[in-house]
């Protein structure tokens, strides 16, 4: 026994048996008793209609987004360059094999009165890029071979 709405009630399993009604209880009879009236089961209906409608929105909705993201995770076709073409390396500043580090107050006082940054490029920078060159290269010879 346990009291709700300030009415004494038993709960038998599956149903609540009051000793007086109250409006909490009427609604919960209404709702929850065997054999529901057809009004009832029409806002029963909707409602399991309105609830698999969004479970469905929400899974095709994520469901697109996977698809979308393992799409976009492939590779993309390599770019074949033009007849003739070369390769032209933009080195700004000195090679060299390490940076040298810089004081940050230094470069934040650089900033902030306009002066020039000296620029140093890496040489496995410049060897990667080369590197990725000759790659496409490859890649695009290749598939040029299968083409004839």
């Amino acid at each position: 026994m346990f009291r709700y709405a300030s009415t004494q009630c038993i709960y038998d399993g599956y149903r609540l048996i009051a000793q007086e009604y109250s409006l909490v209880l009427i609604i919960w009879n209404l709702f929850m008793s065997d054999k529901p009236n057809l009004f009832v089961r029409i806002i029963r209906r909707i409602w399991w209609v309105i609830n698999n409608t969004r479970k469905l929105l929400l899974n095709l909705i994520f469901f697109g987004i996977v698809i979308v993201l393992l799409a976009s995770s492939g590779k993309d076709a390599a770019v074949p360059p033009p007849e003739g073409a070369a390769l032209v390396l933009n080195i700004a500043g000195s090679l060299v094999e390490q940076k040298k580090p810089t004081d940050p107050f230094d470069e934040i006082s650089r900033d902030i009165y306009g002066q020039s940054k000296e620029t140093e490029t890496l040489v496995a920078d410049v060897l990667k890029a080369i590197k990725a060159a000759k790659t496409c290269l490859l890649y695009t010879s290749d598939a040029a071979d299968e083409e004839d």
